[in-house]
């Protein structure tokens, strides 16, 4: 248990620290061209058809062990509309 405070407060710290950081200016921003306008909400959702989702898969059976047997992977993706 006390292993795990100074972690905390190094998280805490450092999250402290990067909410100062600025974001980095986006490409319409600086005055890069695209065709086309953006969509309500300026995403990738704002295209009609295209579909976007994520999933955590969990591969492994038994005792979970660290380093054997078990797997966690995060999986995003994106599905575009059938031509």
């Amino acid at each position: 248990m006390t292993k795990s405070i100074p972690f905390f407060l190094l998280f805490w710290l450092a999250g402290g620290f990067l909410s100062f950081a600025q974001p980095a200016p986006r490409a319409r921003d600086l005055g890069i061209p695209f065709p086309g306008t953006p969509g309500k909400f300026n995403a990738i959702t704002d295209v009609a058809g295209v579909a976007v989702g994520y999933s955590t898969l969990i591969i492994g059976q038994g005792k979970n062990v660290r380093g054997k047997h078990w797997s966690c992977e995060n999986v995003a993706f994106v599905q575009s509309p059938p031509s």
